[in-house]
């Protein structure tokens, strides 16, 4: 049991390795300074990650806490459900 609860933890972190190359090409490809995004399974966070610049003039960093004006948001993502 122990063994395959590893085994899926070592899955998920491949997965999440692959979901960073991901969105760091996305950003790059599209010059979109910066995102934050959390991913939950039931009622856990299983991944949240800030990625790039929330601020392009002092080059503050996106975090998974940043908190992002609606007015500022050129497009905006309230929320995305996915089933995994």
């Amino acid at each position: 049991m122990k063994n395959q609860i590893q085994k899926r933890e070592q899955r998920m972190k491949e997965k999440f390795a692959q979901l960073d190359n991901i969105i760091r090409d996305h950003l790059r490809k599209n010059k979109i300074p910066g995102l934050a995004i959390s991913i939950f399974k039931e009622d856990q966070i299983v991944y949240s990650k800030g990625f790039g610049a929330r601020d392009l003039e002092e080059f503050l960093p996106m975090t998974p806490q940043t908190l992002i004006g609606i007015g500022r948001a050129k497009y905006l993502y309230i929320s995305c459900f996915c089933n995994y």
